[in-house]
């Protein structure tokens, strides 16, 4: 986990501006940083679509949800999160997750948190 100290240009400076490196979260949904602003996103391949909206929503976050059959994993579970687990966004931030669904079910579907 990367955390900036603020905007770095090119024009300002030829070092980049000091960072802090920690050990990526594991994979709970209330992992959040401690700055108010932003969260970090949980890993949510493998839950099921209800229990990843869940975890997005309680932390802020709104999603994106599209379906596909070409992809390996238990139908009804996110097999696909962008971005990642771990990264920090501000909140307010759309997570698009894809979920493994049955071939003719295969369709795109757009929610937002409230």
């Amino acid at each position: 986990l990367t955390v900036s100290r603020g905007a770095y240009t090119t024009e300002a400076t030829t070092t980049p501006p000091p960072t802090t490196t920690t050990a990526a979260p594991t994979t709970t949904a209330e992992t959040t940083s401690t700055d108010e602003t932003v969260s970090t996103v949980p890993r949510l391949v493998g839950m099921s679509e209800s229990e990843a909206i869940s975890a997005l929503s309680e932390i802020g976050l709104s999603y994106n949800v599209r379906y596909t059959s070409d992809a390996k994993g238990t139908i009804g579970n996110v097999v696909y999160q962008q971005p990642n687990s771990g990264d920090v966004v501000d909140k307010g931030s759309t997570v698009t997750i894809t979920v493994k669904s049955s071939p003719e079910e295969t369709t795109e579907a757009e929610e937002a948190s409230e």
